[in-house]
């Protein structure tokens, strides 16, 4: 009698109806939060500063990260200084910053579970001093609020910012200068006799290479130099022999030079000015040029667990301003600057105290900064051997490494990640280390609690492979976790109306839908098989409304499947969006069947 009741006619439609728009408001975020400045005083005078706190209502929901940049007028204020003293949150994906220039104050910043919940939470305090008088705006732009939900889910309601009005400040009254005591600039010596070559006499400089001493590896040179008076014609030229003079003219005189694509090298740039009639004397300037990395013939690196020692043999040669330095770096922290002549033979041995799994990397560096690279790896056990002699230097104390809770394989790019760990001591600084499948590495700070447990909040990732390990120590003497691997995966997000849900959204749609059809199937099928209504009015009703459904369906299975194909055109389908693509399509065929 239930079912029988569920599908008639009208009842179908208003519950189809009903159930698809619960759907839809369900799948939106219960925003709840809000962000507000509220400042110390809102009237300040020209010179005074004002303090600005960025406040957080979390209205009930446990949140872990929140983010927003603040915008201000540049022409009324400048930033002084930022705090974190007091704040709610104690991990840092982007340190508060701010930029005068640009007229913006920027943070993302969370908390390890269970998150913030609060009405008045500080995050940070900003310290703003006024300029001129006027009316200043401070307004959030681009903010997030996120749950503490596993899933990021952003529940940010609105952000209030606030104005600040700043009074014009009694100036005082300000005395005429007097004239001037020193010469005017304009005003010149009278000439020695030998006036006429001094006042010809040109002061090259360059702004692209401004040390003659130094080397370069910009090939593309600017010179310049000041202009004496009355003069009438300027003469340059530009050769790796000094021995030439210049012979380009140029009239009326110029007062800069740029040359292009020189070769490798020392280069003279000559230049002399013409008065009246008269050549003054040569001005030469000196370039060095070298736009060649140095040549990287073997490189190899050998670590020997007994004695904590790490030697290097680099076969590197630079005929061009030759080698100046290396920069070693283990696990992507540089360790080490090594100047070239401590490389003998191109050998170089040094004390390493590291454990486990380790990646070592050589940058060289020649005098024009132009660099090198060569990659290596090693694993270390941590065992110490005792020196055999009762003389011979102690090795350093010996560090454990950090452990790194298991992680998960697999996440959704764009999600928030926290990883955690712990430590053999309490109060330890811990890096964190993230590396994609480029080698580009972020690096986060933290440091362990009193129960020996660290926290780092990784900021959104994008689709991609990363290993993820943390370390203790520093310099020569470094432990390393256990490197991890994880992947991101691209989530589809599908927009239906004014609604925006994930993937899993996406896939408890297509069951409702398909529990739709089947009820306007079974509906259906009653009405063919059965005796016609007697009612043509209610036929034709049943009909239109049978026809709503479909069409309504119809929509929203044909925008996801354009949805889906547009991002085929940008990026290759998981197999999880393949499966949802099909699913999608086989429902239209049937929508099509019955619409028929």
């Amino acid at each position: 009698m239930f079912i029988k009741k569920l599908l008639k006619n009208k009842l179908t439609y208003y519950f189809a109806t009903l159930a698809i728009s619960l759907f839809f408001v369900g799948c939106q975020s219960a925003s709840a939060a809000t962000l507000s400045l509220s400042a110390n005083s809102t009237n300040v005078s020209v010179g005074e500063t004002v303090t600005l706190y960025v406040l957080l209502n979390s209205d009930g929901v446990a949140v872990n990260n929140a983010e927003a940049t603040i915008k201000f007028p540049t022409d009324l204020f400048d930033i002084i200084s930022i705090s974190k003293g007091g704040s709610i949150f104690s991990l840092w994906v982007e340190e508060p910053s701010f930029s005068n220039s640009a007229g913006v104050v920027s943070f993302n910043g969370g908390s390890p579970t269970p998150g913030f919940t609060g009405a008045r939470g500080s995050i940070i305090s900003i310290v703003a001093k006024a300029k001129k008088n006027g009316q200043a705006e401070f307004s959030f732009s681009g903010a997030a609020v996120r749950a503490n939900d596993g899933l990021g889910t952003d529940v940010l309601r609105g952000s209030y910012g606030n104005i600040i009005v700043v009074a014009a400040k009694e100036e005082p009254t300000k005395e005429t200068p007097t004239k001037p005591t020193t010469p005017e600039p304009d005003k010149e010596v009278p000439a020695e006799p030998t006036a006429t070559a001094q006042s010809t006499s040109l002061q090259i400089t360059s702004l692209t290479h401004p040390n003659r001493e130094e080397w370069y590896k910009d090939q593309n040179p600017i010179f310049q130099w000041n202009l004496p008076k009355d003069i009438n014609a300027v003469q340059t030229g530009i050769n790796n022999n000094n021995s030439f003079s210049p012979s380009v003219i140029y009239a009326p005189a110029i007062s800069r030079k740029a040359v292009q694509n020189l070769d490798d090298g020392i280069w003279y740039f000559k230049a002399r000015a013409r008065k009246d009639k008269t050549w003054g004397p040569i001005a030469t300037y000196v370039i060095k040029i070298d736009s060649l990395a140095p040549e990287k013939k073997k490189v190899e690196f050998n670590y020997d667990d007994s004695s904590k020692r790490l030697n290097i043999t680099a076969d590197i040669l630079d005929a061009g301003s030759g080698l100046d330095h290396y920069e070693l770096f283990l696990n992507d922290s540089l360790i080490k600057n090594i100047p070239a002549g401590e490389f003998v033979e191109g050998k170089y041995s040094m004390e390493l105290y590291a454990l486990g799994e380790n990646n070592i990397k050589l940058i060289a560096f020649d005098k024009a900064k132009n660099s090198v690279e060569a990659l290596g790896s090693f694993y270390a056990t941590g065992m110490l051997v005792p020196p055999l002699e009762p003389e011979a230097p102690q090795l350093a104390p010996e560090l454990i490494a950090p452990k790194i809770s298991a992680l998960p394989t697999l996440i959704s790019a764009d999600d928030k990640l926290i990883i955690q760990g712990s430590t053999q001591e309490p109060d330890a600084e811990v890096t964190v280390n993230v590396k994609n499948e480029n080698g580009e590495l972020m690096v986060f700070k933290t440091k362990s609690n009193y129960e020996k447990n660290f926290f780092a909040l990784i900021p959104n990732l994008k689709a991609g492979n990363y290993e993820i390990w943390s370390e203790i120590g520093s310099g020569n003497s470094v432990a390393s976790s256990k490197h991890l691997q994880l992947e991101a995966t691209p989530k589809l997000i599908t927009t239906v109306g004014s609604s925006s849900f994930k993937t899993s959204n996406l896939v408890g749609l297509l069951i409702l839908i398909v529990l739709i059809l089947i009820s306007a199937a079974f509906y259906l099928g009653r009405i063919l098989f059965k005796p016609p209504v007697k009612s043509k009015i209610g036929l034709t009703t049943i009909k239109r409304n049978n026809a709503k459904i479909l069409s309504f369906v119809k929509n929203i299975l044909e925008n996801n499947l354009g949805l889906i194909h547009n991002i085929r055109h940008r990026r290759m389908l998981t197999r999880e969006e393949k499966r949802i693509k099909k699913a999608i399509e086989d429902g239209l065929d049937q929508v099509d069947k019955w619409f028929k």
